[in-house]
């Protein structure tokens, strides 16, 4: 039997421009696949992390982010065993 592999494709239809959807759409994936019937041992996440100054910003604005020292993305999974 091949293994069960899942590919999901997010694809942005409104954008403020204030906030960065790619942690959003990681995160909404996650929850698709988590309330669906499709078997997954995991949940995913994601979140964007910005350093300004000597204070961490966690999902930081895209204003925000000019003026980061750090551009840090950081997808997670949760094993849900």
């Amino acid at each position: 039997m091949l293994p069960l592999i899942i590919f999901l494709n997010d694809n942005v239809l409104s954008y403020d421009g204030l906030h960065c959807p790619d942690a959003l759409a990681v995160t909404a994936a996650g929850i698709a696949v988590a309330l669906s019937e499709v078997p997954h041992s995991e949940a995913i996440a994601g979140v964007r992390v910005g350093l300004l100054g000597d204070k961490f910003f966690v999902n930081p604005t895209t204003k925000e982010m000019e003026d980061s020292k750090l551009d840090l993305f950081w997808p997670a999974q949760i094993m849900l065993y």
